[in-house]
């Protein structure tokens, strides 16, 4: 182990000093499967940037799956989508991944936990037909949702 010189030894023993080899910084690069490489992202208008982990999100999702109500004509696939991509604005928003807490504040801003209002169904009806298939109305209504929760609080 090396010592500071400041620190008396005994003549007997030598105590090796700390040295460092030069490194190259090009070898020391990180090559990750999932690093974002290649073309750049589109940027502008409704076009995200990335953000926390969907999987985990869509995982939490399946948790309360089992307690969502829907109405007639509402599609499952649907509600997963619009809710998890709100869900992980606001963790996005806040700097962390999402948690349950997200995903259960969105279900309840449009009534899925059950007593919903005729003004939560219309909204929903609005927002939520045939959101999984199309990106720009779903950046448009995570944006629209996000603007509501914030005022609420």
């Amino acid at each position: 182990m090396s010592q500071p010189d400041m620190v008396e030894i005994n003549q007997g023993e030598h105590v090796p000093r700390y040295w460092a080899e030069p490194v190259n910084p090009v070898e020391l690069a990180l090559h990750r499967p999932a690093e974002l490489t290649g073309r750049k992202l589109a940027q502008g208008q409704l076009n995200g940037r990335p953000g926390p982990d969907q999987g985990y999100a869509l995982s939490l999702y399946e948790h309360l799956a089992g307690t969502i109500q829907t109405i007639p004509g509402e599609q499952l696939a649907d509600i997963q989508a619009g809710v998890v991509a709100c869900a992980m604005a606001h963790a996005a928003e806040l700097g962390r991944a999402p948690i349950l807490a997200d995903l259960k504040r969105v279900l309840d801003h449009f009534g899925f936990f059950g007593g919903a209002t005729s003004e939560q169904i219309r909204t929903r009806q609005d927002r939520f037909q045939g959101i999984s298939h199309n990106y720009q109305a779903l950046r448009r209504m995570v944006a629209f949702t996000q603007m509501e929760i914030n005022l609420q609080e």
